[in-house]
């Protein structure tokens, strides 16, 4: 067998998918179960509802700027905090997916960041048992970088040490080859004012509230 025939035998053979249909017609049938499923779930005014859950990171962030912005008093403000409560595991962490083995280190950070803001008590044998489980996955410098830049701002970590972003990025905003429009609408809209405060370093006037 010659390296042309070769090529024709391995082609045809992975043309062939599930039950013998080819890979366009198993690509086809889910484009148009996709389709038909959108169809089922659009309500009567045109748009669509789908339940948006991060787990605990919404409720985090919430609970963060309704304390800077001095709205304790918010009537979902305590609702955030116990639901948070209610999602954490008996080692300490908060998963960011119910069928994720031991936790998620990152969401576990903002879930030890809550109590700060929500005048919760941070000495309490489940953030202590937090704690130790950022530090054995290797604590802050394994979160994400969205959480990271969320510490900073708040004044929880030294900026300089963590902070993903730099003033050289800002050079991403002027002619370059490689340019801030190359990158999606969605990621402008948050990049963008992530590269501002990092290059501003910019932190909260607020006490001082370690993690």
């Amino acid at each position: 067998m010659n390296a042309t025939t070769s090529f024709e035998y391995t082609y045809k053979r992975k043309r062939v998918f599930r039950g013998g249909k080819s890979l366009n017609q198993d690509v086809q049938s889910e484009i148009n179960r996709l389709v038909h499923r959108l169809k089922q779930d659009q309500s009567a005014d045109g748009s669509w509802n789908y339940p948006f859950d991060t787990r605990i990171t919404a409720d985090a962030y919430m609970i963060i700027l309704l304390k800077i912005l001095d709205m304790e008093r918010y009537s979902s403000y305590r609702g955030f905090s116990k639901r948070i409560e209610s999602k954490q595991t008996e080692n300490g962490s908060w998963k960011l997916f119910q069928d994720e083995k031991d936790g998620n280190v990152t969401v576990t950070i903002e879930g030890l960041l809550w109590p700060s803001f929500a005048d919760s008590n941070k000495n309490h044998p489940h953030m202590r048992k937090a704690k130790q489980f950022i530090l054995s996955k290797g604590g802050i410098k394994q979160a994400k970088m969205l959480t990271k830049m969320m510490l900073t701002v708040t004044d929880n970590i030294n900026g300089r040490a963590y902070s993903p972003f730099h003033s050289k990025w800002s050079y991403c905003l002027r002619p370059f080859f490689v340019s801030i429009y190359d990158l999606s609408v969605y990621g402008r809209v948050n990049m963008i004012p992530l590269l501002l405060l990092g290059h501003k370093k910019f932190q909260l006037t607020t006490p001082t509230r370690q993690v």
